[in-house]
């Protein structure tokens, strides 16, 4: 065997290696890419800014409008009198024990349907006869 026919056949299994791998690292390209955009076009539900206050949002569900679980968490009875959604500010007057939860209906929002939304919320509530408080946070969710 001549020298230069064992140089023909290590260029040629090369190319062969190159094409073989090369085909399957485009197919994995093209998977991973299609997974990366089903998920980055995906809006993941959540809540940030409740964990360390009294008055809590510990749930919710978007939907046509917006469902608020709150927690009261304060040691007292407490008197959740507004609930703020940006502007949008809602009036409920709603006595809750400590320990207990409620579900409020925000129905009243300018948030656009079927896109991913993020929902800045404020709960106005009252501890004892004169000691009033807030709790903020923000909430991310898709209308329906």
């Amino acid at each position: 065997m001549s020298k230069q026919t064992f140089n023909t056949r290590k260029g040629q299994s090369a190319i062969e290696y190159l094409m073989t791998y090369g085909w399957m690292l485009l197919v994995v390209a093209i998977v991973g890419g299609a997974i990366f955009m089903t998920v980055q076009g995906q809006c993941l539900e959540g809540t940030s800014g409740f964990e360390a206050t009294e008055v809590a949002v510990t749930d919710f569900e978007v939907g046509e409008y917006l469902q608020l679980e709150v927690t009261n968490n304060a040691g007292e009875q407490v008197m959740v009198e507004d609930i703020y959604v940006g502007d949008t500010v809602t009036t409920f007057d709603e006595e809750l024990g400590n320990g207990e939860s409620t579900v409020f209906d925000i129905t009243d929002l300018s948030a656009q349907e079927g896109t991913c939304n993020d929902f800045d919320i404020s709960v106005q509530y009252e501890r004892g006869e004169f000691d009033s408080a807030n709790s903020t946070g923000t909430l991310t969710g898709e209308m329906a």
